[in-house]
């Protein structure tokens, strides 16, 4: 029914459509009469007389989904008018991933069915694909439903519902890739359109105490960088319950950094730098 509403919404000419279904071959066929079930519940046997039923919007566009028909397994509807710009909600099976209709955003009211063995050999098969604006999912599995949103990158995930997501505001909507960048609807909005600048202010007063930073460098330096570095971790710190603790030990590490630079012993140094970048993570 969620896959009937949003393929022919607006004859199909809407782009969070779905482009095609992927079913599991044990459900193909009870998907197929509930596809055309809900058809002719939406838009009746004769869909060119329902009021509910639109039309493609030009000429050009008609005639390239016509040619996505030409050769297909038409298994539900397939009619069409030229001069009325009118093609019937089409259901095409025996399709593979190379089918014209899979390669191309349809944009139309043809929906194309392909069906797989394993879900976990699909995510697989879909990861090397290009990413959608949308990955609809049909499913009570939550396992199925982890495995989708782990493993397969998208606009948006929608589970058990389709189009309706992009009406919350909340939901910052957008694509990947060749779906499309950026993201926007609520606050997402308006951070599309703010810049964020990055500021940094310094006193002037303190420029001595970034001499370590400028030749020449000298042992001297060496042991105040080290210093600076490991009682920094202790300082950053005051959160943990154990921060007088940390501010010992760093003060014991800075002293023995300090100690192996007054000496200017390099094995030691380096063994030293290597501990305190280590303790720093």
């Amino acid at each position: 029914k969620g896959y009937v509403g949003a393929r022919f919404m607006n004859n199909g000419q809407l782009c969070i459509a779905p482009d095609y279904i992927l079913v599991h071959k044990s459900k193909k066929a009870e998907l197929i009469q509930s596809l055309k079930k809900y058809i002719e519940e939406f838009y009746t046997s004769n869909p060119k007389n329902s009021p509910d039923y639109a039309r493609i919007i030009n000429d050009r566009n008609y005639e390239r989904l016509v040619k996505l028909m030409d050769g297909e397994k038409i298994i539900y509807g397939g009619e069409r008018d030229a001069k009325e710009r009118y093609i019937a909600p089409t259901i095409l099976d025996n399709m593979t991933f190379e089918s014209p209709a899979i390669v191309q955003e349809i944009f139309g009211p043809i929906l194309p069915i392909l069906e797989f063995e394993d879900l976990p050999s699909l995510v697989e098969k879909l990861k090397r694909e290009e990413k959608p604006l949308v990955t609809y999912l049909f499913t009570t599995s939550k396992k199925n439903i982890a495995l989708v949103e782990e493993n397969l990158s998208s606009g948006t995930l929608s589970v058990n519902d389709t189009v309706t997501f992009v009406c919350i505001p909340q939901l910052p909507f957008g694509g990947v890739g060749k779906s499309g960048q950026g993201r926007y609807h609520g606050k997402a909005s308006f951070e599309a359109f703010t810049n964020y600048k990055s500021c940094h202010v310094r006193d002037a007063g303190m420029e001595a105490l970034n001499s370590i930073r400028y030749p020449p460098y000298n042992s001297s330096k060496m042991k105040d960088f080290m210093y600076n570095i490991a009682f920094y971790k202790s300082v950053n710190e005051t959160g943990s319950p154990s921060y007088v603790l940390q501010l010992i030990k760093g003060a014991i590490l800075a002293g023995l950094v300090g100690g192996a630079a007054m000496y200017y012993d390099p094995q030691l140094l380096q063994k030293l730098a290597t501990f305190v970048l280590q303790y720093v993570k």
